[in-house]
This record gives structure tokens, C-alpha cells and sequence, in this order.
């Protein structure tokens, strides 16, 4: 049983690997997607805020 213990935390550390790998480039692929938005429709957003009188909220 002592042998088998390292093996199982090595198989787990593999599997949880991939996993953490694929939500960090989704958020990663996400937060360019926004940022990329902001660029392209940033001074309407402001604009309409403007109009709105929100623009001083943020």
C-alpha cells in the first residue's frame, strides 16, 4: 500500500493538469475577447453612458 500511495497523487496530479490548463486559456480567450469589444465599441459605450448620466458611476 505504501508504494501504490505516491503513484495515485502523481495520477491525479495529471489529470488535474489539463483541466486547470483548458479553464485558464478559456478565461484567457475570454478576457480578450472583452477587451477587444471595449476597443472596438469603447466610445459608444461612453457616449451612451454619457447621455444617460452614468459615465461619472464608473
Amino acid at each position: 500500500m505504501a508504494y501504490t500511495a505516491p503513484m495515485k497523487d502523481t495520477a491525479r496530479r495529471y489529470t488535474l493538469l489539463p483541466a486547470v490548463l483548458i479553464a485558464l486559456g478559456l478565461s484567457i480567450m475570454a478576457a480578450t475577447a472583452a477587451f477587444a469589444g471595449w476597443l472596438e465599441h469603447g466610445p459608444a459605450i461612453l457616449l451612451s453612458l454619457a447621455e444617460s448620466g452614468m459615465a461619472w458611476c464608473f
